[in-house]
């Protein structure tokens, strides 16, 4: 089972590489209604409907503690501690990583990373109290200003809650388009906006499918050269797909019964034939994770994958320890989270080789620490803690997991490069929070 697809979160547009999106009939709001935000405050950003541009002081915002002058090598010096590995000191404090709270809104749920307006500059769009809004980044971790994501005619006239945004170039002209996913208790829908590259969207193109679709993946699942969607419903218990066609639109294909009450979902090839799988997570009473096998383009039934996983919240998978083959990294509700290492004649070894003692609600994967290795950071809201881990990878089956550091009940998460320094950063939406809607914790090696 080799690597084709790794799922790792990349870098801004400005280091030619694009984040990681782990997203009415009308056409969307004029310039005039896309408004400001204000200026930022000494614990973060403070988000306003004001028409005045946010301040752009790159040494504003909280900061994890910093007892060394971190350099361009991740490697920090100075007393009283010095960092050794990027993220930690020798005190065990977080040295690299700038806290931001952007304070908006309150019960965030979703976010998601992409350049919406093809600025180069990293934007996010966050579900915040059921409403999506795009916030427009300036390149150097601070959001300029603000807009809302209003819902397609359907999903208004279904009176749909929304679950999730995505985000993706889906039509290959250098813009992040994205995708919000709605339910009901009788009806799903899936709303694709189109971004024209000036910040602009097109009005949405609504797709009543399903029931209640909770979560959004994206890749060429049939080799044309065009990026298809994913999505998981969450009451119907099935996994739908919906192909590209070259007019832009989309066609679903008949549902895959996938277990119960699926939620997240990933994409890699599992099997090593070339093609893109899917692997599903179903969070019902003994759901366990399902492989959605892809066949030239044309998904087999669902199968179990026989890893010891109990209760899995999210899984996802990449290549931690180096050896070109598919691992699964699970988090689960009630066993914290596994590592289960890829096998040469395909599937996984059934017994997790690593664990972590807490779960997460959502998961990243990507080099964090500069140091060429994939690292993990985790939203762990899921336990109920304010707090998100680091768990840095070190190239083989060991993992070095770093204190807890604070947040504010952070529930999903978004990877990129938000101020420009080609190093990825990440930006979490806070639930159960009054006023601190999603924070950004930008890297500076």
């Amino acid at each position: 089972m080799r690597v084709h697809n790794v799922i790792v979160a990349a870098l801004g547009v400005a280091c030619g590489l694009q984040p990681n999106q782990d997203f009415d009939g009308a056409t969307t709001a004029p310039a005039s209604e896309a408004t400001s935000v204000g200026t930022e405050t000494g614990s973060g950003q403070q988000l306003s409907e004001s028409t005045t541009l946010a301040g752009t002081d790159s040494g504003s915002g909280s900061t994890t503690a910093v007892t060394g002058a971190c350099t361009n090598d991740g490697i920090a010096t100075g007393e009283p501690g010095a960092c050794g590995n990027g993220l930690l000191d020798d005190m065990g404090n977080l040295c690299v990583y700038d806290y931001r709270p952007v304070v908006y809104g309150e019960d965030a749920s979703g976010i998601a990373a992409g350049d919406f307006d093809a600025d180069g500059r990293l934007d996010a769009v966050l579900i915040s109290s059921g409403v999506a809004r795009i916030f427009y980044g300036d390149g150097t971790g601070q959001f300029v200003r603000t807009r809302p994501v209003p819902p397609s005619q359907t999903a208004t006239d279904l009176g749909a809650w929304l679950n999730s945004a995505f985000a993706r170039d889906l039509n290959g002209d250098g813009a992040d388009d994205i995708v919000l996913s709605y339910g009901s208790l009788t009806s799903g829908l899936l709303d694709v906006f189109m971004s024209n590259g000036s910040g602009e969207l097109a009005a949405p193109m609504a797709y009543p499918i399903g029931a209640n679709l909770v979560r959004v993946a994206a890749a060429d699942f049939d080799g044309d050269g065009l990026v298809d969607l994913a999505t998981t419903d969450n009451l119907g218990n099935t996994l739908i797909v919906l192909y590209a066609n070259a007019d832009g639109l989309f066609e679903p294909a008949p549902a895959i019964a996938v277990g119960p009450a699926p939620e997240s979902l990933a994409v890699a090839d599992i099997t090593g034939e070339g093609a893109e799988d899917v692997i599903v997570v179903p969070r019902g009473e003994g759901g366990a994770l399902q492989a959605v096998t892809n066949e030239g383009g044309v998904f087999m039934e669902a199968t179990a994958i026989p890893v010891k996983a109990p209760t899995p919240v999210t899984a996802t998978p990449s290549d931690f320890d180096g050896d070109g083959l598919t691992d699964l990294f699970v988090s689960t509700a009630s066993n914290g989270s596994l590592v289960f290492y890829g096998l040469e004649e395909g599937g996984f070894d059934e017994d997790a080789e690593w664990k972590h003692l807490v779960g997460a609600a959502d998961v990243a994967v990507a080099d964090f620490n500069v140091d060429g290795v994939l690292d993990i950071v985790q939203a762990d809201g899921l336990s109920g803690s304010g707090v998100y881990t680091w768990i840095l990878g070190t190239g083989s089956r060991e993992f070095y997991v770093l204190p807890q550091a604070p947040n504010n009940f952070p529930i999903d998460l978004a990877t990129g490069d938000f101020n420009g320094d080609c190093v990825n950063d990440v930006v979490f939406a806070n639930t159960n929070a009054s006023d601190v809607g999603f924070a950004v914790v930008l890297s500076d090696p």
